[in-house]
């Protein structure tokens, strides 16, 4: 279950002080279905649905997707980041994914503590 506010905050610049509140709704998540979409470079489509039918739609780009992920995957759950990281390294040709994991391994050895 999220969360979605009732109405644009931050309209009146301050001007006006109104308060907003929260419903309750369930969020989908799905990659855009028709050629408008595409055209105007929607790629995801979000769809938050309030318990009596009513919704809302949140439409993101490539660049607008790229800018969430970063936050969408630190709070994903540790499985849910192994199935994104499987999937991704598959894509990779094997040098490229040869040349990540070694990139890794070593700053994961410049982060030990020096042992005396």
């Amino acid at each position: 279950m999220g969360y979605m506010s009732k109405q644009w905050l931050n309209r009146g610049r301050g001007i006006r002080d109104k308060s907003h509140r929260v419903d309750a709704v369930s969020v989908s998540c799905a990659s855009c279905g028709t050629v408008w979409l595409k055209e105007k470079g929607i790629r995801v489509e979000f769809r938050a649905r309030k318990g009596n039918g009513e919704y809302q739609e949140l439409l993101l780009s490539e660049t607008e997707i790229n800018d969430s992920l970063r936050v969408l995957i630190r709070y994903a759950s540790v499985d849910m980041r192994e199935k994104v990281m499987l999937t991704l390294m598959r894509e990779l040709s094997d040098r490229k994914l040869l040349r990540l994991l070694a990139l890794d391994l070593r700053k994961r050895r410049l982060r030990l503590p020096r042992q005396s």
